[in-house]
Formats: C-alpha cells, structure tokens, sequence
C-alpha cells in the first residue's frame, strides 16, 4: 500500500475545516495483493484526496510519545487490551492533531460516499451514530483540535484501567464509542440541511463549544456510506493491530515512579508570593501566610505534604484562624491562594487543558470558579485540598493516613456515593483530577 499525499491547496482547498486526508490503520503496509487490490480499486476513485496508511510500528511511536494535552495518553495506549481500543484511541489523536477522514481499513466507499462530496466545505466534525447516539468509530472526519474529539478523547482516556478489559466504552455484542450521550453536551439546531447531500439519511446538526457537529444515522440503510471488504477472519486480523506482549506492558495499576515527588516548588512558592506577602489587615482579622517546609517534599512519595486552601484574601477572623491552624501537621506545608493568586494561576497557558480558558469563560460564579481552581491546583501541584472552614477528624491521623503509595484520597458523600468537593488528595498529574 502506497500514500497518495497531494498538496495543501487541495486537500485544505478555500479553508475547508475537515481536509481532505483519509488515514486509515494497519498493521503493515504489506498486504496480501487480493486485499490491497480490492482496497485500492475503491479508495482511489476519489482523486482529491490524500490516503495515508499508518502502520504498526508508526503508530506505536507516535502514541510512545509525550504529549502536554494529553499526558495520559501515551500509558493507556500501552496498556490497552484490547486491540480495536488502541486502534481507536489513535484514530482519535490522528484526528485531533491532523484533522481528516478515519476509516477502518475493512470498509470500502458505498454509493453515498464515493464522489468525495458526502463532507462539505462547511462541516466541522461528523460522527455516525445509532439510535442511542452511541458513536459508531469506524468513520470520523472532524477538522483539527475540534471540541467534540477533546471531550471523546478524555471520556477514552479517563475509564479506570481495572475496566479496560472489555475496554470501556466496548462491550462484547458492539464496539460504539461513547461519548456520554452525544445530546449531552451538544446544542441541537433543527434547521434542515436541505435534501441531496444527506438526504438519504437521518441526520441531526447541532453544536458545542461553538465548533459545528453533523450526527449521521445510516443504521437502516447500512451500505450506502461503507461497505465491508470481503475478508477472512485471519486475513482481517493481519490488517488490525497487533497487542504489545504482555510481559512488555507497563503495569496498568499505579505504580511507584521514582520522579513521582518532583514538583515545581519554585513555581508555587513565586505564585503564592512567599515571603513577600502584605500582611496588613484590619484589626478585627488575622493575617495567615503560606508556610513551606522543605520536609513537605520527599523522594519516592507520590502526594507531597501540601495542605492547598483558597479565600478572597489571606486576613481570617478568628474562628477560621483556628480551623486552619488544625491543618499544620508535622512536615507539611500550608499554601494560602487568595483571589489574586487563584487569577494568576488559572490565567496560564494550559496546553493539557486546550478548553479551560473557555470554559473558565463561562464560569459566572467565583464559587464555580474557585471549584475548577481546586482540581486544577492539585493537578498541578499535588497535595491535599480543603476548604477553610474544615478540620480534620481523628480517623484522618495527622495526615498519616496517606501513605507514600497513596495516589488519592477523597471523602465519600454518604446518601449519593460523590466525592466530595471540600475536601480531597491527589498527586501530580493525577487522573483522579
């Protein structure tokens, strides 16, 4: 199989969204020559686009590598066990970091897709859905960083890993890629696209975050957009990709990392100010500063003995003087961010979290505000995070019930099993997050 890479000016032609770029995921690019035959006899038929293969060893490095919007990325692509699961968790970054077409190599054009115009010049994303909206992953074509592939990327990479066997979202009747209800976090537009281009199928338009989404429905007239390339079980499994063996696997589990206590402690200290606080206030309130201790950090412990509290300003009256007076447990750290600091932090560049800015937008509340500031503070930092007018019970031992192997630790509400918003632990970077 051979790449057909045509230039910008066509595949990007007039600024469309989607390119037109096709990739398509094999194990090789060496084929038996009746199936690359009968492939290529019905790929090359639309001329105005480029056709990529990606093949295994490709693909492994370009998963293999670190990335700052996704960092989990690399390790759950590793230890996927399930191999249409890898296939499709790289479709998705294919998508997100090229924008194009994906297709399972096993589909060939059906009428309804072969002349190249099935995706217009204005479509952003597109997902075939059935009648649950369950996104059926063996056709995407989505532009470039478009919202929807953020959001499905995410719900792929944060399934536990204990659950990755059928992976989530598959099951063992239908591989569908859930993405929460697609309705849930799309605003429907029920104008009509007009009929011809799509009019064969049922189909819904709708947005999120302000990047367009087509929803296609070609469940009762399967065929007309793909047909299936006749071929036998063993000769499909030398087209998919082949599973790492499992005694190269890293250990799905958390495991202990030797640079898992690194923080930026320089970072934090200059972001709180250290030691160049104001520390006027008005008689009536008590003025509480950060406290670092260079014991709070220690090699080969995940979750470092930070204790994260926020408030408007750091002058507290008296009751909450003592609530966080609690908190100072031996050789832990104390952080007091206050409106200024919660701003400058989240008014960061933020490559992991490509949304934030916007979502942080829409936030209207300081409390709502405050909410993603915890999370993305422990993300960032580590450590413990509680609310000012907390204190820490007897069970939680100063602090010593989070052993060095503790990768979190969150407070259960009783009457709906929630994790609490008031209080919680994580390390670095961790998916808890």
């Amino acid at each position: 199989l051979n790449d057909v890479s045509l230039p910008k000016s066509i595949t990007n032609l007039d600024g469309r969204p989607i390119p037109k770029i096709i990739h398509f995921i094999v194990q090789s690019e060496c084929l038996p020559t009746e199936v690359a035959n009968a492939h290529t006899k019905h790929w090359e038929t639309i001329s105005d686009h480029s056709i990529l293969y990606h093949d295994q060893i490709t693909i492994d490095k370009y998963m293999a590598q670190p990335r700052k919007d996704f960092p989990a990325a690399a390790e759950k692509y590793k230890c996927a066990l399930d191999p249409l699961a890898k296939m499709d968790l790289a479709k998705l970054m294919l998508l997100w970091d090229n924008g194009g077409v994906v297709v399972d190599f096993g589909h060939i054009t059906g009428p309804a897709f072969q002349n190249g115009t099935f995706i217009s010049d204005t479509d952003e994303c597109m997902f075939e859905v059935d009648a649950d909206l369950d996104v059926n992953p063996r056709f995407i074509a989505c532009k470039p960083r478009h919202s929807a592939l953020y959001a499905a990327i995410v719900k792929f990479l944060t399934v536990p890993f204990v659950d990755y066997t059928p992976l989530f979202p598959y099951t063992k009747q239908t591989r569908s890629l859930t993405i929460g209800s697609v309705r849930s976090f799309m605003t429907m537009d029920n104008k009509s696209e007009g009929e011809g281009r799509k009019g064969d199928f049922q189909k819904e338009r709708g947005h999120f975050e302000g990047d367009w989404i087509v929803l296609i429905n070609a469940t009762a007239i399967d065929g007309d957009l793909f047909t299936s390339l006749p071929m036998k079980d063993g000769t499909l499994n030398e087209t998919r990709l082949r599973l790492v063996p499992k005694q190269e696997q890293v250990q799905c589990n958390a495991i202990l990392r030797n640079d898992s206590y690194k923080v930026d402690i320089e970072g934090l200290l200059d972001l709180v100010e250290y030691g160049k606080e104001n520390s006027t206030c008005p008689h009536f309130l008590h003025y509480i500063g950060s406290n670092f201790n260079e014991r709070s950090i220690i090699e080969g412990r995940k979750i470092p003995k930070f204790v994260h509290m926020t408030s408007k300003s750091r002058c507290f009256a008296k009751e909450f003087v003592d609530a966080i007076g609690a908190w100072r447990f031996e050789d832990y750290s104390i952080f007091i961010h206050d409106d200024a600091t919660v701003d400058k932090f989240m008014s960061r560049e933020w490559p992991e979290f490509p949304l934030l800015q916007e979502a942080r937008s829409c936030i209207a509340t300081g409390a709502g505000l405050a909410d993603l500031w915890r999370y993305m503070i422990i993300w960032e930092y580590g450590g413990i995070y509680t609310d000012i007018d907390n204190r820490p019970g007897p069970l939680f031992r100063n602090g010593s019930i989070i052993t060095d192997d503790t990768d979190s630790f969150f407070d259960v509400d009783g009457m709906g099993g929630f994790p609490s918003q008031y209080f919680f632990v994580g390390k670095i970077e961790g998916r808890c997050c």
